[in-house]
C-alpha cells in the first residue's frame, strides 16, 4: 500500500509564506487570525470559533481542564485522544461501537453506568463514516457529559449537519 501525504496548493502556499514574511514588516497584530476565525465561522454557521496552532494544541487545551474520566469510542477514533489523555494522567473509558459508530442508546446506557465527565469523537468514525452526531450531543447533554467532537472532516459539509454547535448561543 502506498500512501501519499495531502499537500495545500500552490496558492495556499504563497498566501502561507506572504502571511509569514509580513509578520515581520509590521507591528504585530491579529488580523490574521481574526479574519481566519471569522471564516470558519461562516463556513460552519458557528457563533464561536478558535484558531490554535494544531489540532494537538485544541485537544490539549481542553483535556487539560478536565479530571476525567474520558471516553472514547472503541473503535474509528483519534489516537491522539489517547495519547493526549494519558499525558494528563486521565483515565480512559472506552464506549463500545459497531465498526466505529456509536449508537446513542449503548452511550446513554454507558453514561448512566460509568458518568465520565467527557466524550471524545471525530465527525466520522475512522475519519470515512459520520456519526449521529446530533443524536451523540443530545444524549451528552442529557447525562451532563461535555462532548468534544473533531470536526476536521466535516468542516463545510454541504448538508450542515455536522459539525454539532456545542457552546451556548
Amino acid at each position: 500500500m502506498e500512501l501519499f501525504f495531502k499537500m495545500p496548493s500552490k496558492k495556499a502556499r504563497k498566501v502561507m509564506c506572504d502571511a509569514s514574511l509580513e509578520l515581520g514588516n509590521r507591528t504585530r497584530g491579529n488580523e490574521y487570525k481574526i479574519n481566519a476565525e471569522n471564516s470558519i465561522k461562516e463556513v460552519t454557521g458557528h457563533k464561536y470559533a478558535r484558531v490554535v496552532c494544531s489540532g494537538n494544541a485544541a485537544i490539549m487545551a481542553v483535556m487539560s481542564n478536565l479530571k476525567g474520566p474520558i471516553m472514547v469510542p472503541d473503535q474509528g477514533g483519534w489516537s491522539g485522544f489517547m495519547k493526549i489523555a494519558k499525558l494528563f494522567g486521565l483515565e480512559i473509558i472506552y464506549v463500545p461501537t459497531k465498526m466505529g459508530i456509536i449508537h446513542p442508546e449503548t452511550l446513554d446506557e454507558h453514561f448512566k453506568q460509568i458518568k465520565p465527565q467527557s466524550l471524545f469523537i471525530t465527525s466520522f468514525a475512522g475519519y470515512m463514516a459520520e456519526q449521529p452526531v446530533k443524536e451523540i450531543y443530545e444524549c451528552c447533554e442529557d447525562n451532563g457529559v461535555i462532548l468534544v467532537e473533531d470536526a476536521s472532516g466535516s468542516v463545510g459539509d454541504p448538508r450542515g449537519s455536522l459539525p454539532v454547535e456545542t457552546l451556548p448561543t
